[in-house]
């Protein structure tokens, strides 16, 4: 399947959520807490939310520019730390998340320590492995 395709069903899914709050959050303000609420089923167009997901995930943004991520699997807790930075494209606005080393928790092609989503609002963003034919994942802001 087409990743391009893929990502598009992504924001497509996202922006129809029913369970979408309309919650706004200042993204200048931190500490930034964001949820991974929605994962795609491998290369698939199925999803799956909550307690059907392979993993729990959280990161928190810091003020200083540092981040932690942690990943819940089945009762197996890591977390892995780094910066993060903000840029803006053409419109379009991205987070990017450098870790400190390589880490099984991040999500991106092996050997890569960098992770990078798509704003989708002030309150959810996207991003994943899709490049190296890994899941989509969608998060939401919850502080």
């Amino acid at each position: 399947m087409n990743k391009f395709v893929l990502i598009f069903l992504l924001v497509t899914v996202s922006a129809c959520n029913e369970n979408d709050t309309g919650q706004q959050f200042d993204s200048d303000v931190f500490p930034q807490r964001w949820t991974l609420v929605r994962m795609s089923v491998g290369m698939s167009t199925n999803f799956v939310e909550g307690d059907e997901m392979k993993w729990q995930e959280t990161f928190v943004l810091r003020e200083n520019g540092t981040f932690t991520k942690t990943r819940d699997t089945k009762g197996d807790v890591i977390s892995a730390s780094g910066t993060f930075l903000f840029s803006n494209d053409a419109g379009d606005k991205f987070l990017f998340l450098e870790f400190e080393e390589e880490s099984p928790i991040i999500e991106n092609c092996p050997g890569e320590t960098l992770e990078t989503y798509n704003l989708l609002s002030s309150a959810s963003l996207s991003g994943g492995a899709v490049s190296c034919d890994g899941s989509a994942l969608l998060y939401e802001r919850v502080e």
